[in-house]
């Protein structure tokens, strides 16, 4: 079946202008783009960016409440989109649209995702199946010679459940996914109920047979509602699970809600994963939610626990922390060290987490303290930068761009791809009309800025603007203009030469909002800005 959708190439971002760079260290960490779904039916709380995934080529990035189909029609309650760009190092285009061939509505389709070179992966958490409320599914999808990416093949659970949530956490690993389902009752053989247990599906992909299920993990110690799956990583042939609610020592000093994550290893004679250890917090507490993210990269393993309070300085409430584990030379998995931000925050939230060889990067999603101490706004969110040195991880820098605003909540989802990183801000507010469309922000370290060192000369001033804009580009002679608005509507605007390579714009008669201003010089080069009209 393919997705056919008429969302191709609406626009292209500039990667690399200061007006939303975030402080830089010696890491030459930038902020290249803001990237929003430039479709005609947006609307307040679709969400974009509650999941996000990031490869060489594309992005892919969830709206799990949107409500229209690829093409723009048949609106139905949240039953989610999922958007993919493509990127390059001259600008990051709107490729394509996808939604569910069989959407229903508060199917959340979205919600979480995942990508490589080969497969596009989009679940939907809340999708019914066999006439059951909230299974939910997963959806693949390939890309055919022509480029457009379509469904391959659609999965749901050999035993549906109302309402497990197959499909709360995905983690794709070359051509094998593990899928999270963490209010699974039943037990790997589907017996002993056992409320919100939850379970873990891994599916491998054939050559002949297409995508596979292979096996069901539960947790050795099953519990009720411990929510077994809630968090999922894939690496080569190991598997991680957390489950954020089991509640440890229940015959002793019960530790509600502490959490475990269950780390299991695949035999290479049956091809099938075996429970090869428990992981708990060093210093388990009630309510910690340890395991309730996970990020796995060859022997490392990180585990964000984002209602962690408890430090050696002292006391901050859910202020959140990952720890760190590495497999040694017997397969154990060792406690290393805890990641906590330099700016510890009450309710931050810190602990959405993903990982890729030195690098990590973490998201806060529920701190107000933003690149500068003084710079607090309400849940505007954050994302903190992590790099091994010496052996030890320590953070060089933090995302915050200074355009955010209350409730934000930048960080809630993370995707590392080499240098560059994609941090998702599903609540963002991206006019007053729409507040929580969401949003996303790719981040790039050491970006070439000379391959066409003009650009980075372009200033615009005042930003925001109120009535007349400025522009200057030197050495540049702009032979157009052409403005739009985040749904792709473009405006006429008056114009004003003031000198050689200045001129000056006329917006007052622009509704307040945000607009993308798209400039041609007279060689052909482009730049784009993104203003903010008040």
């Amino acid at each position: 079946m393919k997705t056919i959708s008429g969302f191709r190439l609406l626009f292209s971002l500039y990667l690399g202008l200061c007006f939303y760079t975030a402080p830089l260290n010696a890491q030459s960490w930038q902020l290249q783009s803001p990237i929003i779904p430039l479709d005609s039916n947006i609307k307040a709380q679709d969400n974009f960016g509650m999941g996000v995934a990031l490869t060489d080529s594309f992005m892919l990035i969830g709206s799990p409440n949107h409500e229209y189909d690829e093409n723009g029609d048949n609106r139905m309650f949240a039953a989610g989109a999922a958007y993919i760009f493509q990127h390059d190092l001259t600008g990051i285009f709107a490729f394509q649209k996808l939604a569910a061939p069989d959407r229903s509505g508060a199917a959340a389709y979205g919600h979480e995702v995942a990508m490589n070179e080969n497969w596009a992966v989009v679940s939907a958490f809340q999708s019914p199946s066999n006439s059951l409320n909230g299974v939910g599914q997963v959806y693949i999808y390939a890309q055919e010679a022509g480029g457009l990416w379509v469904l391959d093949t659609i999965l749901a659970p050999p035993q549906a459940q109302a309402i497990m949530q197959f499909g709360i956490s995905i983690s794709l690993y070359q051509d094998a996914l593990i899928i999270g389902a963490a209010r699974e009752k039943r037990d790997a053989n589907e017996q002993n109920d056992l409320t919100d247990a939850g379970a873990a599906y891994y599916y491998e992909y054939d050559a002949v047979q297409g995508w596979q299920f292979v096996q069901k993990l539960v947790a050795s110690d099953r519990s009720e509602d411990a929510r077994f799956g809630v968090g999922v990583a894939l690496y080569d042939n190991v598997i991680c699970v957390g489950a954020p609610d089991q509640t440890l020592d229940p015959l002793t000093f019960p530790i509600i809600k502490g959490g475990q994550v269950y780390v299991y290893e695949k035999d290479s004679t049956s091809g099938l994963f075996s429970e090869v250890q428990i992981l708990r917090d060093q210093s388990p507490r009630s309510l910690g939610a340890f395991g309730t993210d996970l990020a796995l990269w060859e022997n490392e393993l990180m585990v964000g626990e984002t209602n962690e309070g408890e430090y050696p300085t002292g006391s901050v409430p859910q202020a959140g922390m990952v720890e760190v584990y590495q497999r040694d030379a017997t397969g154990v998995w060792q406690y290393e060290q805890a990641l906590v931000p330099q700016d510890l925050n009450q309710g931050g939230l810190f602990g959405r987490v993903d990982l890729q060889g030195d690098l990590a990067i973490v998201g806060a999603y529920g701190t107000d303290i933003g690149a500068l101490p003084t710079d607090s706004i309400k849940d505007g969110g954050a994302a903190y930068v992590f790099e091994r040195i010496n052996d030890q991880w320590q953070q060089v820098d933090k995302f915050a761009p200074s355009d955010r605003m209350s409730f934000d909540k930048l960080g809630d989802a993370i995707a590392i791809n080499g240098s560059q990183v994609l941090v998702g801000g599903p609540f963002s507010a991206q006019d007053a009309a729409l507040f929580d469309a969401g949003e996303a922000w790719l981040y790039q370290r050491d970006f070439p800025l000379t391959l066409e060192p003009q650009r980075a000369k372009l200033k615009a001033w005042p930003n925001p603007v109120q009535s007349e804009l400025r522009l200057e580009w030197p050495e540049q002679s702009i032979h157009s203009i052409q403005l739009f608005d985040l749904y792709g509507q473009s405006y006429t605007v008056e114009l004003e030469h003031t000198g050689p390579h200045r001129l000056q714009l006329s917006l007052g008669h622009l509704s307040p909002g945000l607009y993308l201003l798209s400039l041609t010089s007279q060689g052909g080069g482009k730049a784009y800005l993104r203003l903010q009209k008040q």
